[in-house]
């Protein structure tokens, strides 16, 4: 009997451009003899218990750190409401004091008033006026507000504010000389500066001295009687002639 010819055993060589078909042997998946799947080759070991026991732990500790912030941020949450209730009644009751002091000062202005519809002199009016100040002031002081030192004192940009220029000669410059209107100040905060009138000295006069005449201007009058006679006399014979 003929055989079959095995292709294998063909010598005749393949076209060029063609390479020879290679064909695994048998029980050859073409890799390559002791390499392990893909999937075994990136895959991870197991973790150990110990492993296991650490990142238990780690979780646990991250939800205790959540669970501390979101108290935290309700804490402060009701923080802020607190502080903004207690400063609406600290408003109220600083609110409350400032009015029943101005009370007694509006008591006086009361009184004050109902004397002069009976009484219209001049003193009866200062006397009013000076009683309602005295209440005032003395509110003020309690309350903690003092005026601004004016007169005398040098001015301050930061305490006093310049209305108005004085020429002065007996004082130095930038010295307050006059309080337009009260200044006040509560311990180191000034409420409100004082309107003053501020020294200037005056710039001294120079002193110019006389001019004096050139050397080369001609004169004019104080001329000689002599010499205006001869000229007259000049002038009348050459008329003469």
């Amino acid at each position: 009997m003929m055989q079959r010819p095995n292709p294998d055993d063909d010598p005749t060589p393949p076209p060029d451009g063609i390479e020879p078909e290679t064909r695994p042997a048998d029980g050859d998946d073409g890799e390559a003899p002791g390499q392990a799947p893909e999937v075994e080759a990136k895959g991870l070991a197991p973790p150990t218990p110990e492993e296991l026991a650490e990142l238990r732990s780690k979780a646990a500790e991250r939800d205790e750190y959540v669970d501390l912030l979101k108290r935290t941020k309700a804490d402060f949450a009701n923080y802020q409401k607190r502080i903004a209730e207690d400063r609406k009644r600290w408003g109220a009751i600083a609110q409350r004091d400032l009015l029943a002091q101005l009370m007694v000062a509006a008591d006086q202005c009361r009184l004050a008033a109902r004397k002069a519809e009976t009484d219209t002199s001049a003193e009866s009016l200062r006397d009013a006026i000076c009683l309602v100040w005295s209440e005032l002031e003395k509110f003020l002081k309690a309350s903690g507000a003092r005026t601004i030192a004016t007169v005398g004192e040098s001015f301050d940009p930061d305490r006093h504010e310049a209305v108005s220029v004085s020429q002065r000669v007996d004082l130095p410059d930038s010295t307050v000389v006059a309080e337009v209107r009260a200044g006040y100040e509560f311990g180191e905060l000034v409420l409100r500066p004082a309107q003053v009138v501020v020294s200037k000295r005056p710039k001294p006069v120079e002193e110019t001295e006389p001019e004096q005449p050139h050397l080369d201007e001609p004169q004019t009058g104080g001329e000689d009687d002599g010499t205006a006679d001869e000229r007259e006399r000049t002038n009348g014979g050459s008329n003469r002639r």
